[in-house]
C-alpha cells in the first residue's frame, strides 16, 4: 500500500520511519494495520493518508512559528495553549508516531518484560488492575481523545486526554497510548469502545516498545 505525500509515492516498510522534516518523523503504519486485522483496522486504514497530510501541514506550521530545529516533543510542549493549529497537528503527529509502534501481531496479554511487570505491580497494583484502569480511562474519555500509561515523577500513572493532547504537556512521559477517536474503532466495534480497548490490551500491545519508552523515561 502507498502513501501519497506531496506528489511522492512512498511504500512504508515494517519498523521503518519516513522522514518528514529533519527530526520530525512518521512511523509507516501499513504493516501494523495488516497485523492488527481483524481486531482493528477497517477504519484506522484512513490514518495512513491522514498522517501523511498531517506531516505536510505540520511542516508549514513549524516554519510559520519559527520553531524549526526543535524536537517534536519540544514543539508539542511549546505550542500547548499558545498556538492551537500547531499544537493540534504536532500533538496528533507525536501520538501516531508512537501508536503504530505500540501495536504488533501477537502482542498484548500478560507476558511483559520483567522490569515493566515489576513497575506495574509496584505502581499500579498489578496487571489486572492496570488493564481495568487503562480500559476505564479510555472508555470514560468523553468524545475524542487518548488513554495513556506514562511515567510521572518516577512512577507509572494512567491518564486520559482530550483530542490530540498527551501527557507531555502535563509533566509526564508517555510510554503507551491508545487512540479512542471514533475513527479508530467505530466501523469494527460501533459503540462498544470497551471491547476495542480490551482487544488492544489483550492482543495488540507491543510490550517491547513500551519497555523501550519506559527505560528512556526512567534513565
Amino acid at each position: 500500500e502507498l502513501i501519497v505525500r506531496g506528489g511522492t509515492h512512498i511504500e512504508p516498510q515494517p519498523n521503518t520511519v519516513l522522514e518528514l522534516h529533519d527530526d520530525i518523523a512518521l512511523a509507516g503504519p501499513t504493516a501494523v494495520i495488516v497485523a492488527a486485522k481483524p481486531l482493528i483496522g477497517t477504519e484506522i486504514e484512513g490514518e495512513e493518508i491522514i498522517s501523511s497530510i498531517r506531516g505536510d501541514v505540520l511542516d508549514v506550521l513549524v516554519n510559520e512559528a519559527s520553531l524549526h530545529g526543535l524536537s517534536l516533543e519540544e514543539i508539542v510542549k511549546q505550542s500547548f495553549g499558545k498556538n492551537a493549529p500547531l499544537f493540534n497537528n504536532a500533538g496528533q503527529h507525536y501520538n501516531h508516531i508512537h501508536f503504530w509502534h505500540w501495536m504488533k501481531k501477537g502482542g498484548g496479554g500478560t507476558k511483559l518484560p520483567g522490569a515493566l511487570s515489576k513497575a506495574i505491580d509496584s505502581d499500579l497494583g498489578g496487571y489486572d488492575k492496570f488493564k481495568a484502569d487503562f480500559v476505564a480511562a479510555g472508555t470514560t474519555q468523553l468524545g475524542s481523545g487518548w488513554a495513556w500509561l506514562s511515567v510521572k515523577d518516577g512512577k507509572l500513572a494512567i491518564s486520559k486526554t482530550p483530542n490530540g493532547e498527551n501527557p507531555l504537556v502535563h509533566g509526564a512521559s508517555p510510554i503507551l497510548g491508545v487512540d479512542v477517536w471514533e475513527h479508530s474503532y467505530y466501523i469494527d466495534y460501533r459503540n462498544a469502545r470497551p471491547k476495542y480497548l480490551e482487544a488492544f490490551v489483550d492482543s495488540l500491545i507491543n510490550w517491547d516498545y513500551v519497555l523501550e519508552r519506559y527505560e528512556a523515561a526512567t534513565a
